[in-house]
């Protein structure tokens, strides 16, 4: 019995890191097309919420929410390694660049409390 149960968690830690690879990189998010979708403005929105992005790639990038003319306005630089928190809004949109300000993703926040893992 002691030789199964050891097996058995021994196949648990194996699976961890399986698991984790298998979840998604947001919770229902709309991810956007930075070309396509630039400029889209956020939408006003009673609905408040908070996002959270991990930023699991080796550099630093910044966070723009677009404004309600479509403008991007910076609300944070986020390390590598790093998870930010942010107050926003339903039906809000928010732009990744790289420090270059290139555009690296775009996402609509669609329902509370969402998550988003940006990976190399």
């Amino acid at each position: 019995m002691k030789t199964v149960m050891a097996d058995i968690v021994r196949s648990a830690a194996f699976l961890v890191p399986v698991l984790a690879a298998l979840l998604p990189d947001h919770a229902s998010a709309v991810w956007l097309d930075c070309q396509l979708d630039y400029g889209m403005s956020s939408r006003a929105s009673d609905q408040g919420t908070v996002i959270e992005v991990f930023n699991d790639t080796r550099r630093d990038l910044h966070l723009y929410w677009m404004n309600f003319d479509g403008a991007p306005e910076h609300y944070a630089t986020i390390q590598s390694g790093d998870v930010y928190s942010q107050q926003t809004y339903q039906y809000h949109v928010w732009m990744v660049t790289y420090l270059s300000g290139d555009c690296r993703n775009m996402f609509r926040v669609d329902v509370p409390d969402e998550f988003f893992r940006l990976h190399e």
